[in-house]
């Protein structure tokens, strides 16, 4: 039923943007041997988590304010965007201080994802369908952990870290495509909404 009545590109979409998220954090902890042996930085190790985590969740307290400000397409292809970004310059980076900077701009795009992708399960599906789809996000989770360490030992096995930020390019391309050309615009966009900096 998640998948009938046009309501399947949402259902991809919306777990697609969790997945991003959720797999990227196995990777990269299964990668930093293979990272730290290359570029160097062994003292900034957990850092790349650490960032990552604390601008994700700084991401995802902001999607509310660019909900409202932007609107649900913009704001969620916001997320896309810095998330490309960020997995491009952790590709690119040649020390782990670039490293650091992009994996902090793609937790923040992370974050605005899973935001995101949480407050349109009530904008997108009927109130009937709204608990399968959050137990169906809630589970990409676990995916997340079996495949993410398995797809990072490849990389790291190959002897291409590197290719394991790459990887999330052209999903991410088409995660962007989605929601630009199927998410429809209904959320309050031009509203004012505060930014909860205090918070």
């Amino acid at each position: 039923s998640l998948f009938r009545g046009g309501l399947g590109i949402y259902t991809v979409m919306l777990n697609l943007g969790i997945g991003l998220h959720a797999v990227d954090v196995f990777i990269v902890s299964t990668v930093m041997p293979s990272v730290v042996r290359d570029i160097g930085g062994s003292h900034y190790y957990t850092w790349t988590t650490m960032l990552y985590m604390v601008a994700s969740i700084i991401g995802a307290a902001t999607g509310g304010p660019l909900k409202a400000r932007l609107g649900a397409r913009r704001a969620y292809a916001l997320g896309g965007v810095l998330f490309l970004a960020g997995s491009v310059g952790c590709a690119m980076s040649p020390t782990m201080i670039v490293l650091l900077a992009a994996r902090t701009v793609q937790g923040f795009g992370g974050g605005l994802i899973i935001s995101m992708s949480m407050s349109l399960v009530s904008e997108l599906f009927p109130p009937h369908l709204r608990k399968r789809v959050l137990a169906l996000v809630s589970s990409t989770w676990g995916v997340a952990a079996l495949i993410g360490p398995a797809v990072g030992g490849i990389f790291a096995e190959l002897g291409s870290w590197r290719g394991a930020f790459w990887i999330n390019a052209p999903i991410i391309v088409a995660f962007l495509l989605a929601v630009w050309f199927r998410l429809p615009e209904r959320a309050g966009a031009g509203s004012s909404h505060p930014f909860p900096y205090r918070r």
